[in-house]
């Protein structure tokens, strides 16, 4: 196993550990840590997740902070490669120009038919 598969399982097992008490059934939470995980294999740094939905807890939300010049990209690769995307928000940081950009994403149930 490379290092790259260690850091993966490692990430993967720490967000289980953390979202374990979530109120999130097993499968479904292991769904989503797989989709966050993924996002983090993706470039996604220094992510914040927490679960989402009051009062019953159907997702998780996910923050992370990047460099405004990487945004094109990681969005592009987001809203069409990530399943059970709720939404996007970006809230842009910098007093003169943006250097970095705040995004909020949202996992998680889709809307049923």
């Amino acid at each position: 196993m490379n290092s790259t598969q260690s850091n993966t399982q490692s990430f993967e097992e720490k967000l289980m550990n953390l979202l374990q008490f979530s109120g999130l059934d097993e499968d479904n939470l292991s769904e989503l840590i797989t989709i966050v995980s993924g996002l983090h294999d993706g470039g996604l740094r220094n992510i914040y997740v927490n679960p989402r939905g009051t009062p019953v807890i159907d997702g998780l939300t996910v923050n992370a902070v990047l460099e405004a010049k990487s945004l094109g990209v990681v969005l592009g690769d987001l809203v069409t490669k990530t399943p059970r995307l709720g939404g996007v928000s970006v809230f842009p940081y910098g007093i003169i120009a943006v250097e970095q950009v705040g995004v909020t994403i949202e996992l998680g149930a889709t809307v049923q038919q």
